[in-house]
């Protein structure tokens, strides 16, 4: 039974994280900016990108990376439908709709070659190796369990990358959650102009009371 005026294990979890949490939140949010809205922008398309970087600033970052690509696959979903009227992308062999899509925006000029090989490799990964999991086998986790306990340098090229799919689901990198995050604002940005990503400085956040 906890005694009036002790300090319980929550209490020094809750004051350990909280502390994190003001130290981590404003160097994010300097980094990353928020997103901004005006005339025409569709809402659903604010609401993914919005929830994206939201997620990246409380360090919640495989979701960020979730709904920064259903931004870009979303807003290139609107931008079809605009231009054909059609709501269905058509069905190409071999190609689900979402990379038929960034193939459709390359060839109409909405996003460079550069862009749209930046888009494929979010849809490859990390939106498909999150949103549609393939489960390590108990073969697999005892090899990933393994390979834990080596050095890097003595990995091979395929046990690197076994490793790396298995750290990237159960724990990615701030800095590849945030490459992602810029990569599709740079891309829903160019679709629909009236977005924007603004800075925030340390001052500004003070001045908008998120710490005070």
């Amino acid at each position: 039974m906890q005694r009036k005026g002790e300090k319980s294990v929550s209490d020094d979890i809750f004051q350990a994280e909280r502390r994190r949490f003001e130290q981590e939140f404003p160097q994010r949010l300097k980094q990353v900016g928020l997103i901004i809205s005006g005339w025409g922008a569709p809402l659903e398309i604010d609401e993914y990108l919005n929830e994206a970087h939201l997620c990246y600033l409380h360090g919640i970052f495989i979701a960020s990376m979730i709904m920064a690509g259903t931004a870009i696959e979303a807003a290139l979903r609107i931008k079809y439908t605009e231009s054909t009227g059609k709501k269905k992308v058509k069905n190409v062999k071999g190609k689900g709709e979402f990379e038929h899509l960034i193939e459709w925006a390359k060839q109409s000029s909405l996003l460079s070659q550069h862009q749209a090989n930046k888009a494929n490799k979010i849809r490859k990964f990390p939106r498909n190796k999150l949103v549609h999991i393939r489960p390590f086998t108990e073969k697999e986790k005892e090899r990933i369990y393994e390979l834990l306990e080596k050095r890097f340098k003595e990995l091979t090229d395929d046990e690197r990358k076994i490793l790396f799919e298995y750290l990237f689901r159960t724990d990615p990198t701030e800095r590849f959650a945030k490459e992602v995050l810029e990569i599709a604002d740079e891309i829903v940005i160019r679709l629909f102009p009236s977005i924007g990503r603004i800075p925030l400085t340390m001052h500004l956040c003070e001045g908008y009371g998120f710490f005070s």
